[in-house]
C-alpha cells in the first residue's frame, strides 16, 4: 500500500475570525451510501457506515466571495469572456469521447494554498471553527481539477442522488469517499452565479 501524498497532511493556516458556525444556514444534511463495515468496537463485529453531505449557505460573506472570485480569475476580469486561460484549462472530461470541461490549472490550485491570501485564510479559519475537533488539511490539487459547477452525489445502494447547485456564499462539505462528480458550469454562468 502506498502512503498518500504529504499534501493530505498539510494543515491549513488559520487566523482569528469573528464568524460563528450559527451564522451559516444548513440547507442540506444528508447521509447516503450505507455500507456494513468491520468494527472491533461493535459486539456484532460490524457497523453501518454512511457517507455524509452537508450544504451550508451563507458560509462565506460577500467580500470573501468577491476576493476569491478575483483570485480565481483576475481583478476586474470580464466574465463574459469565459475563464482566463492562464488559470483555467480544458483538461478534464467525464468520459471517453465527451467534451473537455474547464478546470483550474495545477498552478492556480497551488496559489490557493498561499498563506498570504486573506480570503482563503478566512475560509480555512471558518472550517476550523466549524470542526474544532478535527484537523483541516489541503487536498492535493490534482484531486480537484475543476470546480464552480453543480455537484452530483449518488447513493450506490439505492441509485438515488442529490444535485447541489452552486450558489453565492455556499459551501459543500462531504466525506472524501462519497460518490460524486462535478458538472461543467453553464456557458451563461457569470461572476454573480458563484
Amino acid at each position: 500500500m502506498t502512503r498518500p501524498s504529504q499534501d493530505f497532511f498539510d494543515p491549513v493556516s488559520t487566523q482569528h475570525t469573528t464568524w460563528q458556525p450559527a451564522q451559516a444556514q444548513v440547507t442540506v444534511n444528508a447521509r447516503c451510501d450505507a455500507r456494513i463495515v468491520p468494527s472491533a468496537a461493535s459486539p456484532e463485529g460490524a457497523r453501518v457506515a454512511y457517507s455524509h453531505v452537508a450544504v451550508l449557505d451563507d458560509f462565506i460573506d460577500e467580500p470573501t466571495r468577491s476576493s476569491l472570485l478575483a483570485l480565481l480569475t483576475a481583478e476586474g476580469w470580464d466574465h463574459s469572456q469565459g475563464p482566463p486561460e492562464r488559470k483555467w484549462e480544458r483538461a478534464t472530461a467525464d468520459g471517453a469521447g465527451l467534451s473537455r470541461t474547464w478546470g483550474l490549472t495545477h498552478t492556480a490550485l497551488q496559489e490557493l494554498r498561499n498563506d498570504s491570501i486573506p480570503a482563503m485564510t478566512e475560509v480555512q479559519s471558518r472550517l476550523a471553527k466549524l470542526y474544532p475537533d478535527f484537523g483541516i488539511c489541503h487536498m492535493p490539487s490534482h484531486a480537484m481539477q475543476h470546480a464552480q459547477s453543480e455537484t452530483l452525489f449518488l447513493d450506490g445502494e439505492t441509485d438515488v442522488g442529490l444535485v447541489i447547485r452552486p450558489m453565492r456564499c455556499r459551501a459543500v462539505l462531504m466525506d472524501q469517499d462519497v460518490l460524486h462528480r462535478l458538472s461543467p458550469p453553464s456557458k451563461k454562468a457569470g461572476p454573480d452565479d458563484v
